[in-house]
């Protein structure tokens, strides 16, 4: 029976990790376009922007989410992945491993000519990420003991 969960849940992760890499690295999606690319090295800066664009209406709500959240939201899960399959329990491994994978991506946006390398996505994929893995080891405690 645990056999054909681990089986399960690793199937999930790399069906997740297909997904993350086909929106971030081969879609023409979220505006993107091969050859229109950039790189953003000023720490919220384009979070900032963003956020008094939505305010003053030069930015539709959409938007606002899809770019805010979004980058929050599109690293969570690996929290429960690394956790889980590879058995990360620290918080300093998991930072470190989550700022080398988003790394990764937003330097091969880059080089691929595909989007924004993005200080900023990188921000907010890490906040997103280690959120979530501290909300589970804080149940997973909060239930041992």
């Amino acid at each position: 029976m645990k056999q054909k969960k681990n089986i399960i849940i690793i199937t999930c992760f790399i069906f997740y990790i297909s997904i993350l890499l086909y929106l971030t690295l081969f879609k023409n999606y979220l505006g993107r376009e091969v050859g229109n690319y950039d790189i953003n090295l000023i720490p919220f800066k384009n979070i900032i922007t963003i956020t008094k664009e939505f305010i003053i209406g030069k930015l539709s709500l959409r938007f606002f989410i899809r770019n805010i959240f979004g980058n929050i939201i599109a690293f969570t899960p690996f929290a429960y992945f690394l956790k889980t399959i590879f058995k990360i329990k620290d918080m300093k491994t998991f930072t470190l491993i989550m700022i080398l994978i988003i790394s990764f991506i937003e330097i091969m946006q880059y080089i691929l000519q595909i989007g924004y390398c993005d200080i900023d996505d990188l921000i907010l994929n890490l906040l997103g990420a280690c959120t979530f893995f501290t909300i589970i080891n804080i149940k997973k405690h909060k239930y041992t003991t």
